[in-house]
């Protein structure tokens, strides 16, 4: 897996992507609710679709290193939240036209 950055602020190590990935994720997850109260459904939508992408991703990533059982459930995980995704990407092009 990737590296990102030469470290943190302190000197610290690199970022790896799926720490980053998983941050992006938590984020989201978070922030969406709290986004759709107050701007509406529409930005709640783009938030969760940015976390559900995140989600993928990250499973994606993990399922290339993992053994045979857990790469089937982690290859499943990565397309459920895709699929999920591409729908809530969808509901916020319809939602905006």
């Amino acid at each position: 897996m990737g590296e990102w950055g030469r470290g943190g602020a302190g000197g610290g190590p690199p970022l790896e992507r799926t720490r980053v990935l998983g941050l992006l994720f938590a984020g989201a997850m978070v922030a969406a609710p709290f986004l759709a109260l107050l701007y509406g459904p529409t930005a709640g939508l783009a938030v969760a679709t940015l976390a559900l992408a995140a989600t993928a991703a990250l499973a994606g990533d993990l399922a290339r290193g993992a053994g045979p059982a857990a790469r089937r459930r982690l290859v499943v995980a990565a397309a459920v939240n895709g699929g999920l995704a591409v729908a809530c990407l969808v509901a916020v092009v319809v939602r905006l036209t």
